[in-house]
């Protein structure tokens, strides 16, 4: 029970605690708005740095068609090599790219225990696996806007109250900005760079294993492998990345231009020697990795968020002749379900013969939000009932049918 009088005082507090959030200072306000002014400016000036270091990158005959099974642990070392450059406690000098870092003395390890523990939280493997999830979120942000931009946003973001809406619809606009320079290629390589930068670094201060280590990597590496097609497309990702990174964190500070782009202009620096004659990244075969070992019709980076979300199990069986080839979906039905996860959908063109639909390796098991990205039409149909049959004639639109 509260005491006599105290309901009155609360309401007080509340009442006095609303106009103060009503009532807003004109200095803050007006550096508020000479903050914007300044970084708007400062975009558009490291937009035209990023174009002419992607021209540069354009103008590159870059190795591939390399295995990432070949040296999975060494492709991890040179992801993480921008990050890898940086100094932090207990590292005095980077921990480069040849090989795993050690420090090279317990002082060191302690030093940087304590860094990673003050900034990051990180005391071991677990606690690095939610560092990473929850600081490097560049590239789930870039995923974030890209159904927006086709027209299928996933929620409305006037539902948000102004302040994070007017903070979104910024991060937004410039993420759409830097689309133009690095494509659908997101800034997925700045959030590899430091994860695996992190896990280093984590292994160095001797909070996780080796074996932690690579376990904690594999995934990314795995991701940048299918992502991108050569260390050009990486490089570009990570300078796109940086810009994006620096902007988010100053949206809600005093954004000094100078600082912005001193930052820049050394992560440009540090990229261009990765990808000059001879550096690191221009000498490196990148390993193209096809997570399925099949190269479907649509890129991998190209894929987007067709649904926020899904009900029940969303696995799916579809035909080649969709994933790989281009095919519309001709004929769809709802099975069963015969595995794990199973929704039941099965999915063909239509055309494909006997002997083609009993080859298994013409079929494959998908997610219906990927294989909703190779024929947009069957959304509308994916919640029908088991039993349900779907076909298309003469290019038309899928209808329902019965044998």
């Amino acid at each position: 029970m509260k005491p006599p009088g105290m309901g009155k005082k609360i309401a007080k507090i509340k009442t006095a605690k609303a106009k103060a959030a009503k009532t807003k200072d004109p200095v803050v306000e007006a550096a508020k708005a000479k903050t914007d002014v300044a970084g708007d400016a400062w975009i558009l000036s490291q937009l035209r740095d990023l174009r002419g270091f992607r021209a540069k990158l354009e103008n590159v005959q870059w190795p591939a068609n390399g295995k990432l099974e070949d040296d999975r642990s060494g492709f991890i070392l040179l992801l993480s090599a921008p990050s890898a450059s940086g100094v932090v406690p207990g590292i005095p000098q980077g921990m480069g790219h040849k090989r795993l870092f050690e420090c090279e003395s317990e002082a060191d390890r302690r030093a940087l225990r304590v860094y990673l523990k003050q900034s990051f939280r990180i005391t071991d493997e677990e606690s690095l696996l939610q560092a990473l999830n929850n600081t490097f979120v560049n590239h789930r942000e870039y995923e974030e806007f890209r159904p927006v931009w086709a027209g299928r946003p996933g929620f409305d973001v006037n539902i948000f109250n102004p302040q994070f809406r007017k903070v979104f619809v910024k991060k937004m606009t410039l993420a759409a900005k830097l689309r133009e320079v690095c494509g659908n290629g997101s800034f997925l390589a700045w959030d590899v760079s430091e994860s695996t930068c992190l896990a280093r670094s984590s292994h160095a201060a001797g909070l996780i294993s080796r074996e932690g280590l690579w376990r904690t990597c594999d995934p990314l590496a795995v991701k940048a492998a299918a992502y991108y097609d050569n260390w050009g497309e990486y490089a570009l990702s990570c300078a796109c990345g940086a810009v994006y990174q620096f902007y988010r964190h100053s949206i809600t500070s005093i954004f000094s231009a100078a600082t912005a782009s001193n930052y820049l202009a050394r992560q440009l620096s540090l990229l261009e020697q990765f990808i000059e004659p001879g550096g690191i990244w221009r000498s490196s075969v990148w390993p193209k990795h096809y997570p399925t070992g099949k190269k479907f019709c649509i890129d991998f980076k190209d894929l987007i968020l067709m649904k926020r979300i899904w009900d029940g199990p969303i696995k799916c069986v579809a035909s080649d002749r969709i994933m790989v080839d281009g095919a519309k979906v001709g004929f769809m039905c709802r099975d069963n379900a015969g595995f794990d996860g199973d929704s039941g959908w099965r999915l063909f063109a239509g055309d494909e013969s006997e002997e083609y639909l009993h080859d298994p390796k013409n079929m494959g098991m998908y997610d219906l939000n990927m294989i909703s990205n190779f024929d947009p039409d069957i959304l509308e149909f994916l919640d029908l009932e088991t039993g349900s049959m779907l076909r298309r004639l003469d290019g038309g639109p899928l209808l329902p049918y019965s044998a």
